[in-house]
């Protein structure tokens, strides 16, 4: 259920991996009047800019059900826990089977294993930023430049330079199609 969330919300807020494995509750993660507000300092930031958004509405039923069900179970495994200590407490939203903080590299590995048994190929976690920019470009390429936004971004130049991959993608099938009409014509060799 866990890893579920990580890739739903990755969909929707495409953030760095360490920002993403940073979430913790009460402070860059928020709970607020029905919502939640994902947030990092600056400091803490690639860009050295603020980085807020609010948590996707279709994924706060699954958020709420997270916390109040899956994250106290994998809160009980901890090792105090198994010492009869009671469950350690921790702020980490991401939680391991163990009860620990969920880190960067086991988050990438959950995404990869999840994303292979369901597609076949595994998905790397920068991946879902590339898929913001693409998605853009081809479903309204007015609006492509709102994905340096999207992906927290000082400058837009930096998403046309590494995140391009619309433009390609959309350049080949046109040559495809050219291809397939010209042998398609009475005059084809």
């Amino acid at each position: 259920y866990r890893d579920g969330l990580m890739i739903a919300l990755l969909i929707h807020r495409p953030w760095r991996r360490g920002n993403f494995a940073s979430l913790s509750i009460g402070t860059t993660f928020v709970m607020l009047d029905g919502t939640a507000v994902l947030a990092i300092a600056p400091a803490n930031s690639k860009t050295k800019r603020r980085i807020e958004s609010e948590f996707p509405d279709d994924l706060y039923a699954p958020l709420c059900r997270y916390l109040k069900i899956y994250r106290p179970i994998l809160m009980t495994q901890s090792v105090n826990a198994q010492r009869n200590t009671g469950p350690k407490s921790i702020e980490a939203l991401w939680v391991s089977r163990d009860g620990t903080k969920l880190h960067e590299e086991s988050i990438k590995g959950a995404i990869e294993r999840r994303t292979r048994h369901a597609f076949g190929k595994h998905i790397p976690q920068h991946w879902f930023r590339d898929a913001v920019v693409t998605s853009l470009i081809q479903d309204a390429p007015a609006s492509a430049r709102l994905a340096s936004g999207v992906l927290g971004h000082s400058d837009v130049r930096i998403t046309e330079k590494h995140y391009n991959q619309a433009q390609i993608i959309h350049s080949v099938r046109r040559h495809a199609d050219v291809i397939a009409a010209y042998l398609h014509t009475d005059g084809a060799a």
